[in-house]
């Protein structure tokens, strides 16, 4: 029996700790941030027992009538860093699309699949939120940068079929997407170091051990298993990692 269990296990319901608060300061309240849009920012998309709350910033179009087509953005940083608040997403409010940019648990702080999950929680989360935001939840497309296009990716790969552990509320709504533009992510993981010619051997084995970090195994070792769509889905895959 695994001493340390996931905090998902030690308690059968997620405490909700916003009925002790003032609602306005957890309800989400619009902020001008962007150019044409109304923005609410650090709005909690799901809550992961014994973690701290996902989050993600919405941005909103201001111009027309709506209900606005949807791209939920995940971004860059190699799994170690990044933020919500970067991408190159910023003008599409002014042009009639609303965007979700996602926050998702890094590689320090979970392992694969769970940030793919944290993507499909927050696309759960604009389709249960459309009629409020004015959002079009027939047309949400994806969109991820770098590593968060790994993640954007396999998360629109699972569509409504099994992947990890999930997250959030409305685990019976589809987390399909219409599209996904997979902005330079990466494919092929245990080749990843073919790509990094500029680096040194050094650089590259860093560059590894952050995949790692990521998956709970060497995809150099296992090439098979990281060419999988959804790695995680092989027993063997989940037995080399240590839960999180």
């Amino acid at each position: 029996m695994d001493p340390f269990p996931h905090p998902s296990e030690l308690l059968a319901t997620p405490i909700d700790s916003d009925p002790l608060a003032p609602r306005s300061l957890t309800e989400p309240y619009a902020v001008d941030a962007l150019p044409g849009a109304r923005s609410y920012l650090n709005v909690a998309y799901a809550v992961v027992m014994g973690w701290r709350p996902l989050l993600l910033d919405l941005h909103v179009p201001v111009a027309g009538p709506g209900p606005y087509p949807v791209v939920v953005y995940a971004h860059g940083g190699s799994w170690l860093g990044g933020s919500k608040a970067i991408g190159p997403w910023h003008s599409l409010p002014a042009r009639g699309i609303a965007v979700a940019s996602v926050g998702y648990r890094l590689a320090g702080e979970a392992r694969f699949p769970d940030p793919a999950e944290h993507i499909r929680a927050a696309i759960r989360w604009v389709r249960t939120q459309a009629q409020r935001f004015l959002l079009d939840g027939s047309r949400i497309a994806g969109w991820g940068s770098s590593a968060g296009a790994y993640l954007m990716t396999m998360a629109a790969l699972a569509g409504d079929g099994p992947l990890g552990r999930p997250v959030g509320d409305a685990q019976q709504v589809s987390s399909r997407l219409s599209a996904v533009v997979d902005h330079y992510g990466a494919a092929d993981l245990a080749r990843l170091g073919e790509d990094a010619f500029e680096n040194t051997e050094q650089e590259i084995d860093a560059l590894f051990a952050v995949v790692r970090q990521l998956l709970g195994f060497d995809p150099r070792h296992a090439p098979d298993l990281a060419l999988m769509p959804i790695p995680w889905s092989s027993p063997s895959a989940a037995a080399r990692s240590r839960r999180f």
